[in-house]
């Protein structure tokens, strides 16, 4: 008899299982962060990490990644006690930092994207 199993048993209730699909994997396109990293690296004032992590998200982000070629950023928002808790929470926030370093990363992926350079210097 499994957990679920046990305590219906001992508290008087049903339960049913009902099992649907989740958004699919995100998957960057290798030769799109070929293109892509080094030269944001070489522009983008802070710090770009792109060690591997596999985490679970729930992104609808995914649905793109199979027919298009993408490349799923993040951008870092905890610094000195800020931005450390989950968000959709009341706790929530971010550190006044981020959105400078996100407004940068924004414009030289435009940049990038429409030029082939990114040149934060030129900005």
């Amino acid at each position: 008899m499994g957990l679920v199993d046990g305590l219906s048993k001992t508290y008087g209730l049903t339960y049913h299982w009902d099992l649907r699909n989740g958004s699919p994997p995100t998957i960057n396109n290798p030769s799109l962060f070929d293109q892509t990293v080094r030269p944001l690296a070489a522009a983008f004032p802070g710090t770009i990490d792109t060690s591997p992590y596999k985490g679970m998200y729930s992104e609808d982000f995914a649905y793109y990644t199979p027919r298009y070629q993408a490349l799923y950023f993040s951008l870092g928002i905890a610094k000195d006690g800020l931005g450390q808790a989950g968000v959709h929470t009341e706790e929530f926030t971010i550190h006044p930092d981020a959105f400078r370093y996100g407004l940068i990363l924004m414009s030289l992926l435009a940049d990038l994207g429409t030029t082939g350079h990114a040149d934060w210097a030129s900005q």
